[in-house]
């Protein structure tokens, strides 16, 4: 018995790089091409938590229609607009005022929802239970959230083993996608289980950004007689960028060709504290998920056999003749977009920056920046387990991994 799993990494607006991955795996494969159906029912599992929620549920939207379809869903102004819903004058509360010192909500948790729905016509407001019937593809479902009341994590599922539960796509999607502290205002409230109304949080604070560990768990749920190894599951997990940039005195050298590549150490206060530790739950446990997946599936640390294929594009650069640099391939006049893509955080949603994040997904796509590896050294970031460009990706999951 094989399986094989979809994971989708949250990441908000950057996970448009998911759907051109996916895109750019399928597209010269005739028996799946770009049609979202068809990528769906490539795989048995499909694991999701945020912005991969989006991903997965535009997938499922435009089942009938090209992938092409979902990425212009993530650059529609109006669409964005309406999920990230800027909090107004009106909206803003003593607790709120933090905003002014760069920490607190931006966002109306309240009106996501009529967003989703409004994206998600044909597919929004159908129960998760009944989602795949409805819209007829393969794939069992799971997406992640955290509920604020119980402190834990919960899971929206398609396979509810007979409870069938209320919830529709859009609020499992809503739930997934509610990122705290720095983005929205409050938790997303809905009934989960026909009695109590329940708070939910972005699945992230439950340390599943990157729910790959979430999605295996779930196979290995459904399917009893699933033998553990990466001969009978395969996973494909696929994140929405990431930084790796030297910090001075922690590599193998702190010379580079700009300052701005190697990072100074950290000076901690109270207000630089909450933003990093606010956005750490969507930097950490993704990269550790990817390792421990790695060794669940019958890896080693010992030698470059990777027993799940991770694509994620990095900002990082690359050691080149003892000092730090660009990517080779990103020309003088890209150094600038490299630079400010650093600067965004996952509620990048204007136009200009919208297109930068497309832009960078070309670069994975045509492996001029490094895609993120299992396990790397932290001295020289040379890849240890896992494939540093994404065309080595694409080829391992691909071999004998089609329907």
């Amino acid at each position: 018995m094989v399986k094989k799993i979809l994971s989708l990494d949250g990441g908000g607006s950057w996970a448009v790089l998911q759907a051109m991955a996916l895109r750019e795996i399928y597209k010269d494969v005739k028996s799946v091409g770009t049609n979202c159906r068809n990528i769906l029912n490539e795989f048995d599992i499909i694991a999701a938590n945020s912005g991969g929620s989006l991903v997965l549920a535009g997938m499922i939207e435009k089942a009938d229609e090209d992938i092409d379809e979902v990425i212009k869903m993530f650059l529609d102004d109006k669409i964005r607009d309406k999920i990230f819903s800027k909090l107004t004058l009106a909206d803003f509360s003593l607790e709120r005022l933090t905003r002014i010192f760069g920490v607190g909500p931006k966002y109306k948790a309240r009106k996501k929802i009529k967003g989703l729905e409004e994206a998600l016509v044909k597919s929004g407001k159908i129960r998760m239970h009944e989602l795949r019937e409805k819209m007829n593809f393969k794939p069992h479902l799971v997406l992640t959230s955290f509920d604020y009341d119980l402190r834990r994590g919960v899971f929206f599922k398609t396979a509810q083993d007979g409870s069938k539960y209320e919830y529709t796509l859009a609020q499992a999607v809503d739930a997934s996608s509610n990122a705290p502290v720095n983005f929205f205002d409050e938790p997303v409230r809905f009934n989960y289980d026909h009695n109590t109304m329940h708070q939910f949080w972005d699945g992230a604070v439950a340390g599943n950004n990157n729910p790959v560990l979430i999605g295996i768990t779930e196979a290995l749920r459904l399917f009893e007689k699933l033998e553990r190894t990466s001969d009978n599951i395969k996973v494909l997990s696929i994140g929405t960028s990431g930084i790796l940039f030297p910090v001075d005195g922690f590599t193998c050298t702190s010379s580079a060709v700009r300052p701005e590549l190697v990072l100074p150490l950290g000076k901690s206060n109270l207000n630089r504290d909450a933003i990093k530790l606010s956005l750490s739950i969507i930097s950490e446990p993704p990269e550790a998920a990817n390792f421990m997946a790695h060794m669940l599936l019958g890896g080693t640390e010992k030698e470059n056999t990777p027993r799940i294929v991770r694509m994620n594009p990095l900002l990082q650069p690359v050691l080149k003749d003892g000092k730090w640099n660009f990517p080779e391939g990103i020309r003088p006049d890209e150094e600038k977009d490299f630079l400010e893509l650093t600067k965004y955080d996952i509620d990048a949603v204007k136009k200009s920056e919208m297109e930068r994040i497309v832009k960078f997904g070309n670069w994975w796509l045509m492996d001029i920046v490094v895609n993120q590896s299992i396990r790397y050294d932290s001295k020289t970031f040379q890849s240890k387990i896992g494939h540093s460009v994404f065309s080595a990706a694409k080829a391992e999951w691909l071999k004998g991994n089609l329907q």
